[in-house]
């Protein structure tokens, strides 16, 4: 009776690789030839440990092995049968599929650290089913969504998924982009937005005024850099040559009046915006109070030998108007003498009756315009005396 060692196979192997498939060749046995070959494949992702099995019945060399995942690693055993019996001629080969360009993005992304001019950005990885190979680096691009201005980063090494923006804007949307690639292949990206947080705000622009004797009137537009929502204006205003503490008031509206002044004088008037997280810079002006205007019309009508009527033009924000009267006469036993009276009449009224005059006497008229500012009477310049029937 004679016997045989068991057949082996020495030359298994993979001969041609791709990223799905593997192309295998052996020689046959040259003890005892099998009737067929059957193969069995234990495949596994290299990032994973899952194992799929199958087995390929009645093959020949060459042999193609197909439907791997990309960047799996597979066990081959080369197996003879011999009728009813089956001989195991090569053991568990080794060979991985090719990497190729991931399929997934990359998992989710996450802000921390956000502040008003930097943000820190982390990502989870790649999910084992679409890397498709070794990660080796990220692109990280994050724009400016208002600018429009995008920068990127290039990250070498699949295990850093932590990265630092800085230089950014305050109070901004920026849209982070995210891929990751395999040596030269890039994958897809995964993006997200996230808004820098608020800072103080730069200085209010275009501050102008309007000028009244006891007001100043001022407009302003908000921050062209407002870092935030502008949550109030601060305005505050003292006589120019002052060193004492400032009047202090606030508004939501970029315009104020600022009333009470002195007229004729100067003032330091400053303006600052307000975010959540504080104040910006002062904006600071020298702005004047103008004179008492002289009244511009201004007439006086006789209505009987012993009562005028007086009629003058408006003066805004005037508290009262003062319409003196001389009166003269002359003797030839004595020098001229002049008598001075007054009449006032509220600053909402444009005329007045003067009565109470001595028909005897000649009458000359003026008048005056006042502003009551914290109790103090200002009074302007009158106007050149004039008789009855004369209007200016």
């Amino acid at each position: 009776m004679l016997t045989f060692s068991d057949p082996v196979v020495s030359d298994f192997m993979a001969t041609v690789i791709t990223n799905s498939t593997i192309t295998l060749t052996w020689s046959t046995p040259t003890i005892v030839v099998p009737i067929s070959y059957n193969i069995n494949r234990r495949c596994r992702r290299v990032c994973e440990s899952l194992v799929t099995s199958n087995s390929e019945t009645s093959v020949s060399s060459p042999h193609t092995s197909t439907v791997i995942p990309p960047y799996s690693q597979c066990g081959f055993d080369l197996i003879g049968v011999y009728g009813s019996e089956i001989h195991h001629l090569t053991l568990n080969y080794l060979a991985t599929t090719l990497s190729t360009a991931p399929t997934a993005p990359v998992g989710d992304i996450i802000f921390s650290s956000v502040e008003s001019v930097s943000m820190t950005v982390s990502w989870d990885e790649v999910p084992c089913n679409g890397r498709n190979g070794p990660i080796t680096g990220y692109y990280l691009t994050y724009t400016n969504i208002t600018s429009n201005t995008s920068y990127t980063v290039n990250i070498t090494g699949g295990d850093n998924r932590m990265y630092n923006l800085t230089g950014l804007i305050p109070y901004t949307n920026y849209t982070v982009s995210i891929i990751p690639y395999n040596y030269n292949m890039n994958g897809s990206a995964r993006q997200k937005i996230q808004s820098t947080a608020e800072s103080i705000p730069g200085v209010i622009s275009d501050l102008r005024y309007g000028r009244n004797p006891d007001a100043i009137n001022i407009v302003w537009k908000i921050p062209t850099v407002p870092n935030g929502i502008i949550t109030v204006y601060e305005i505050r205003y003292r006589e120019f040559t002052s060193t004492g503490p400032y009047n202090i008031t606030n508004t939501t509206n970029t315009y104020y009046s600022i009333v009470g002044l002195i007229p004729n004088t100067s003032y330091t008037i400053g303006v600052r915006a307000y975010t959540s997280i504080g104040p910006g810079e002062w904006t600071n002006r020298e702005y004047t109070t103008i004179e008492i205007p002289v009244i511009q019309i201004f007439s006086i009508t006789k209505l009987n030998s012993t009562a005028v009527r007086a009629e003058w033009s408006f003066v805004s924000r005037a508290s009262h108007y003062t319409v003196y009267s001389e009166s003269t006469s002359s003797s030839s036993r004595k020098k001229r003498q002049v008598e001075t009276g007054m009449r006032v009449f509220p600053g909402d009224t444009t005329e007045g009756l003067i009565g109470g005059l001595d028909p005897n006497l000649n009458y000359l008229f003026s008048i005056s315009t006042s502003f009551t500012v914290n109790g103090i009477i200002y009074e302007g310049e009158r106007t050149q005396p004039m008789p009855p029937g004369i209007s200016k």
